[in-house]
């Protein structure tokens, strides 16, 4: 991978490169040369050079791919725990990353624990209020999926806060009502 970045071919040659190593590293399950790649690009290689955004952004929609639950909580939490400083650079593939990390304590019906996942991205870097509101809403159902009424209060009343700027949006009406 390291041959790929440092190489002077074109970047877009690059890229496509380096797509193929990943989509192999992932059929193969080779998960620790993933993570190795992704502290190579956010450690070493840095927001400076022109591959790396879009090589972690196809690394992180790779990850849906990943089919062994652990192994993509893993991913998941090494990944961000390097991006954390980055959220500004990026906030997107955090919000996906959190997503999916979310998605694996679904599965184990780890609903409160699903719930602080997705609590903890920042939702100044949500640009859509409904993508906002759907947010809080998701959080407040995974908590209420489990029973804890007091914080998913919290979350319905910061849902409520945005519901009456998605007027248009007749599901996530009906999911605000149905959590309040």
């Amino acid at each position: 991978v390291s041959d790929i970045v440092l190489s002077s071919a074109p970047l877009d040659e690059k890229l496509a490169t380096f797509k193929t190593v990943i989509d192999d590293v992932i059929v193969n399950g080779a998960f620790e040369i993933m993570a190795n790649t992704i502290t190579l690009l956010l450690h070493k290689v840095g927001e400076s050079n022109p591959i790396t955004r879009p090589a972690i952004s196809y690394i992180v929609d790779s990850l849906a791919n990943v089919t062994d639950d652990q192994e993509l909580e893993k991913l998941c939490a090494h990944t961000l725990s390097l991006m954390r400083n980055k959220i500004m650079y990026y906030g997107d593939d955090c919000l996906t990353l959190s997503v999916l990390q979310s998605e694996v304590h679904q599965a184990k019906e780890e609903y409160s624990q699903a719930a602080k996942i997705l609590a903890e991205v920042d939702l100044d870097h949500i640009s859509e209020v409904a993508a906002r509101a759907n947010l809080l809403l998701r959080i407040t159902e995974l908590y209420l999926a489990d029973d804890d009424s007091v914080a998913a209060s919290r979350y319905v009343l910061r849902a409520h806060r945005l519901i009456g700027q998605c007027a248009n949006n007749t599901a996530l009406l009906v999911r605000h009502k149905v959590s309040s």
